[in-house]
């Protein structure tokens, strides 16, 4: 007789040598649903007998895990009950992948009193499934480190894991590109070139545009591939594409962080590592006049420098304050005295002579030049609080107060020209 479990595992329990068997369920539908199955007979009291089979089959896609097991009710014990009902295992049935699906047993009585409708001998059968993961072989992951690489250079270590001689691809590009100079430095195109060491790669690929080396590679006896990549020190912003494809993937694959669907690459998994420069940003000041120096300098010296280094996209630094004064002493060479300039001016951004003015969103209205942020490559400043002393001496002092906020990508120089600030005396 057959029927289906609570947990859809399927049982059939057969009778042997004329014993009878009945089912019923009890609470059909809810939770606590009951299948009882009932076994009818005459046996010799004392003697283990036989009385039927039963085999117990896991619902489909499921598993057991462990065998199935008679627990003994607690109302035998109420009842003064010692007879005993035990499962003897006659087989077990597995699938493709050597799971077990299926057990089959002789059901065994040892009557040592009589059972009726007033004294039923009870058991429970314990039977758990689980389900079947149908394991795929491939591979698991790929290691490759964190996306931003050292711009000192460094030795970074590549490995492969999974089932042992999975194929796969792999191929690190350089990506060189051309930017527009006079559309914000706008990448306009990319090549992309192998870093691969000449004892590494050992095949190429075809991406349409030109062919670059790559590993064809297989896990080893025991699941690894791997190898040393060394990055050059660079003194620019440097990009790095690694591109990944693995002929199978096991479940435990999770491509996180990678992207798919480069064109020339279509089919390869594709991370990008960046390799940065920590960015400069130069205040300078620049003249023609050989009648003063400035900060102590020679008269012939025309350029001052104040250089300052942040990170990447980054303020100037935690043990630096962002807040600082530049002060520009000029010194004249002789009796010629040196005094802030004024009236209009032909050459200079604001269009007039004097203290110099500052702004950061529009350029045309700046005295320094790369001031605008949003055309300098990000670096973001403030000048205020511009002011002079000394006017009609031969000592003339300017001082402004600096806020850098933002270093941005790449090496900025922002230049005053001071012809437009002094006028020396004839």
């Amino acid at each position: 007789m057959k029927d289906t479990l609570r947990n859809n595992n399927e049982i059939e329990i057969l009778g042997k040598n004329g014993r009878l068997v009945t089912k019923e369920t009890i609470r059909s539908g809810f939770s606590d649903e009951q299948k009882v199955f009932k076994i009818k007979g005459r046996v010799a009291k004392g003697k283990p007998t036989i009385i039927g089979s039963l085999k117990l089959t896991a619902a489909q896609n499921r598993k057991f895990l462990k065998a199935p097991n008679l627990k003994r009710n607690k109302s035998n014990n109420m009842l003064g009950l010692d007879s005993t009902l035990k499962m003897r295992k006659t087989g077990v049935d597995k699938d493709a992948n050597n799971n077990i699906i299926a057990y089959s047993y002789d059901l065994i009585y040892t009557g040592k009193e009589t059972t009726g409708k007033a004294k039923v001998l009870k058991y429970d059968l314990i039977n758990n499934s689980s389900k079947i993961i149908n394991k795929i072989n491939g591979i698991d992951k790929i290691e490759v480190g964190k996306s931003l690489i050292n711009s000192q250079g460094e030795k970074r270590k590549i490995t492969i894991k999974g089932y042992p001689n999975t194929n796969f691809k792999l191929a690190i590009n350089k990506v060189d590109f051309s930017v527009d100079n006079n559309n914000n430095y706008k990448i306009v195109d990319t090549f992309e070139s192998s870093i691969l060491k000449e004892n590494v790669y050992n095949s190429t690929h075809n991406t349409h545009e030109k062919t670059i080396d790559i590993i064809n590679g297989y896990l080893n006896k025991d699941g690894n591939f791997s190898f040393i990549q060394k990055f050059d020190k660079v003194t620019s912003l440097s990009r790095y594409n690694i591109r990944f494809y693995p002929s199978v993937v096991s479940r435990r694959f999770k491509p996180a962080g990678w992207f798919k669907g480069d064109r020339g690459w279509e089919d390869y998994y594709t991370k990008t590592f960046v390799q940065r420069i920590n960015p400069t940003l130069t205040f300078r000041v620049t003249k023609t006049n050989s009648n003063y120096g400035i900060n102590g300098g020679a008269v012939g010296v025309h350029t001052y420098d104040d250089l300052f280094t942040g990170s990447y996209r980054g303020n100037i630094s935690a043990r630096n304050s962002s807040t600082f004064t530049l002060t520009y002493v000029l010194q004249s060479s002789s009796a010629k005295t040196l005094s802030t300039s004024s009236g209009a001016s032909g050459d200079d951004l604001s269009g007039t002579r004097g203290l110099p003015v500052f702004s950061n969103t529009d350029s045309s209205a700046s005295d320094w030049t790369n001031s605008v942020s949003t055309t300098n490559g990000e670096c973001h400043v403030d000048i205020n609080n511009i002011a002079a002393t000394g006017s009609g001496t031969t000592t003339y002092t300017l001082t402004l107060n600096v806020d850098i906020k933002n270093f941005g990508t790449r090496d900025t120089v922002m230049a005053l020209d001071l012809d437009d600030v002094i006028n020396v005396s004839a």
